[in-house]
């Protein structure tokens, strides 16, 4: 594995502090904790009491300050809530010649990315998008499934999480996400909007719950690769505060204005777990996949749990990075799912603690 530097912005904030351990822990890069409190990043990084890793300011609105931080390093890493500034990160990396990735979930990133996707790839550079777990994994799910079957015909992804909203950063972001939504899933030959749900058993500490489809760019393409007949991403319930307050207002506010009530509704999220804190938290990601083999229909499931949603975030990044670090996937823009072997990065991530759990196939009627 080459030792490379990697710089993280926002390395200081609820998944920076986990994706910072794990490469000190996974990998041999230095390792530059960044973001626009410089004291923050420089207070965690001596913390951690390694030689490998050190601090610096990269304000994402700045691109001055952007370019002076990522000369220094061989990859940046965006793990904080800057996802407005996409484009002036993807500026500084080009003029730094500096390899990029994201963890970023809006499809306003993606489109901004895909604008600049020419001039990216004539820079010579590597840019990796879409990374964490949701998105990230579903699609790397679907791949992995693929071949307990001869004749792929569906493959649904559902996910339900349980978390404690303490962090305003972190949930002003996951509301921004919900302003993005977009109710989409494979059906009959095409994509197009369903409000149709798909039951999931997710096992303890969820047990059964409805999910309702929410359109992943990274599975765009996975109907035509896989011969699938039908496919999609479900998200199950997170909260009843959720669901019936902050949700519909982040939808209606979001088709007035983008980004109008954020604040406010992060401010409403964190109060209510605070005074009402959750039972319990995890995260779980359950694929049901049906088809043929050998001419008798077969199904197949695959679950990735763990209690806690950074960290679940996180590891995946990690390792996706560490196979980034044996062999770049060359220039050009590519999203983590599609770049990664399933196999080797499922290894990796029980490796850092998250439980992998395949269910047997069977034959019956589907």
């Amino acid at each position: 594995m080459n030792s490379k530097t990697i710089l993280v912005i926002g390395g200081y904030g609820s998944t920076g502090k986990i994706l910072v351990r794990l490469l000190l822990d996974q990998t041999d890069a230095q390792v530059v904790v960044a973001g626009r409190n410089g004291g923050k990043a420089k207070k965690f990084a001596e913390s951690l009491q390694s030689t490998r890793v050190t601090s610096t300011v990269a304000d994402a609105s700045d691109i001055a300050s952007l370019e002076k931080a990522f000369a220094e390093a061989d990859l940046a890493l965006s793990a904080g809530t800057v996802t407005g500034y996409i484009d002036l990160m993807t500026k500084a990396a080009i003029s730094t010649g500096t390899d990029f990735m994201d963890i970023h979930f809006q499809g306003a990133v993606y489109t901004t990315l895909k604008e600049l996707e020419s001039d990216i790839r004539a820079a010579g550079r590597c840019f990796i998008t879409q990374a964490g777990c949701h998105p990230g994994l579903s699609y790397l799910m679907i791949k992995k499934s693929a071949p307990s079957f001869d004749l792929y015909k569906k493959a649904v992804v559902g996910m339900a999480m349980s978390l404690k909203a303490d962090d305003i950063g972190s949930v002003t972001s996951f509301i921004e996400d919900l302003q993005d939504y977009q109710s989409l899933s494979f059906r009959n030959g095409k994509w197009g909007k369903n409000y149709d749900s798909e039951t999931f058993d997710f096992g303890p500490p969820f047990g059964v719950k409805k999910g309702y489809p929410i359109f992943l760019e990274e599975i765009r393409e996975a109907p035509e690769i896989f011969g699938l007949e039908s496919t999609g991403i479900y998200a199950a319930s997170v909260n009843w505060v959720v669901d019936f307050v902050v949700l519909p207002l982040a939808l209606l506010l979001g088709a007035v204005r983008k980004g109008a009530g954020i604040k406010t509704l992060a401010r409403i999220a964190v109060w209510w777990d605070t005074r009402f804190p959750p039972k319990f938290t995890a995260v779980t990601l359950l694929l049901n996949a049906e088809g043929e083999k050998e001419g008798k229909p077969v199904r197949a499931s695959l679950k990735i749990e763990h209690e806690d949603a950074y960290y679940l975030t996180a590891a995946p990044v990690v390792a996706c990075l560490k196979q980034y670090l044996e062999k770049s996937p060359g220039p050009g823009l590519h999203m983590m799912g599609h770049i990664c072997d399933p196999g080797l990065l499922f290894a990796d991530l029980e490796d850092m603690g998250i439980r992998i759990k395949a269910g047997p196939s069977s034959a019956g009627s589907m």
